[in-house]
C-alpha cells in the first residue's frame, strides 16, 4: 500500500480482526480457547488504538458496545 493508502488499511485490518475475533469469543466451550481467543481480541484492539492515537486520530469512531 502507498503511504497515504497504508494507515487506513492497518486500521481496516486490525478493526477487522478485532471484529473476527469478537464474533468467534462466544463460540467454544472451553474456558482455554475462550481465554486464548480474548488475549488475542485484545492485542489487535490494542492494536488499533495505537494507529490511530500514532497518527492523532480519535481512539474510537464510535462507540463500542459490550457483548
Amino acid at each position: 500500500a502507498s503511504g497515504r493508502a497504508a494507515l487506513p488499511a492497518a486500521i481496516a485490518l486490525e478493526r477487522g480482526l478485532v471484529a473476527t475475533y469478537q464474533a468467534a469469543l462466544p463460540v467454544p466451550g472451553d474456558l482455554k480457547v475462550a481465554i486464548t481467543l480474548a488475549t488475542i481480541l485484545a492485542s489487535h484492539a490494542q492494536h488499533e488504538l495505537m494507529l490511530r492515537a500514532q497518527h492523532g486520530l480519535e481512539p474510537l469512531p464510535v462507540a463500542q458496545a459490550a457483548g
